[in-house]
């Protein structure tokens, strides 16, 4: 399955997260 994806989706709820 698409790996770049699930690693961008991680990387946005880590920003999220962050605020």
């Amino acid at each position: 399955q698409n790996i770049i994806l699930n690693f961008i989706n991680i990387l946005i709820c880590n920003y999220i997260n962050y605020f």
